[in-house]
């Protein structure tokens, strides 16, 4: 149990840094972030535990405490990246691969990210094509898989650049951070959920989503991630 808890307080710090571009957290704030997140988290954690599970993480050597404030040691900086990673490729899981409702998604999450062991983790990253953001659109840190890709495991989501023409998708997610880009793609109907099809790759990129047909962009095509609806053409 205090692994667990120390691994929840490195997520939260991860977390808190993440939102804040921070480098450190000070410690009598760790509280009222709490509400920022996730229920689960909050349930495992606990308010008033918090300060006491960073605490044991310093003990363990993955924190340190200076002046009040929170940082990773290398050791749990490593330890942080990899829980997150594997927290956030278990929502893809669930959500691309079983379709689980949002309610069942994190608690989920929350119990396979103590669980998977190293090379199963990088199984599920490459069974998902690598994806670099989770469901709510937060990057998922890379991993080693990442950087030899293998086409051992056939992905389930891959890029809208790799859909074979003719064969009917289903959008699962866009990567792109630009909100404006975001607005203009989701403005075409592209949208997560929405079915397309490849009509052809060049002299440009064209799609059909329903009864529309689009000419779209490289920048975006290369943002948007689908899933094989059907697989017949």
């Amino acid at each position: 149990m205090k692994k667990e808890k120390i691994d929840e307080a490195l997520e939260l710090l991860w977390m808190i840094m993440e939102e804040g571009n921070l480098n450190k957290v000070e410690i009598s704030t760790l509280p009222d972030h709490m509400g920022c997140f996730d229920p689960e988290l909050i349930e495992k954690v606990g308010k008033r535990d918090t300060i006491a599970a960073v605490n044991e993480a310093e003990k363990a050597g993955y924190v340190v405490i200076e002046n009040g404030r929170a940082g990773y040691t290398l050791s749990g900086e490593s330890r942080a990246r990899d829980i997150i990673r594997r927290h956030r490729l278990a929502e893809r899981l669930l959500s691309d691969a079983l379709a689980l409702p949002e309610s069942e998604i994190e608690p989920g999450a929350c119990k396979f990210e103590h669980i998977l062991t190293e090379g199963v983790t990088d199984s599920v990253c490459s069974f998902l094509g690598h994806p670099p953001m989770c469901p709510h659109n937060k990057p998922i840190p890379r991993g080693k898989c990442c950087e030899r890709f293998s086409s051992e495991i056939q992905p389930l989501v891959i890029r809208l650049k790799d859909a074979e023409i003719g064969v009917f998708y289903k959008i699962i997610f866009m990567s792109s951070k630009n909100t404006h880009r975001l607005q203009k793609i989701s403005g075409l109907g592209l949208v997560p959920g929405s079915s397309i099809k490849v009509l052809q790759r060049k002299p440009s990129f064209v799609v059909q989503t329903g009864e529309t047909i689009l000419a779209i962009d490289d920048e975006i095509v290369d943002e948007i991630y689908v899933k094989n609806e059907s697989g017949k053409k």
